[in-house]
């Protein structure tokens, strides 16, 4: 009777242990799918921060040309201001 309840217990033990395993192999697949999807994201936001930044400079550099031309404008504005009380 002891070694039949030994065996039994070493079958339970035996299936604890075999689920365990099955949860620990699934844990495993999941850490690496976690761990996939945060370098894929981390690529992701690598691209968006470096778009962000051009875009940052290209509105500068669009700031820029439009004071220059405001400037020029000005400019423009206050010769023929000045050529027009000449000529009056």
């Amino acid at each position: 009777m002891n070694s039949s309840t030994d065996h039994e217990e070493i079958e339970k033990k035996n299936e604890i242990i075999e689920n365990l395993n099955d949860q620990i192999s699934i844990l495993e697949e999941s850490a690496k799918s976690y761990l996939y999807d945060k370098n894929k994201f981390k690529a992701e936001n690598k691209e968006l921060k470096f778009q962000l930044h051009s875009a940052k400079y290209k509105i500068i550099n669009l700031e820029n040309t439009l004071l220059e031309s405001q400037i020029g404008l000005a400019k423009a504005k206050k010769k023929m201001n000045i050529s027009v009380e000449k000529s009056s």
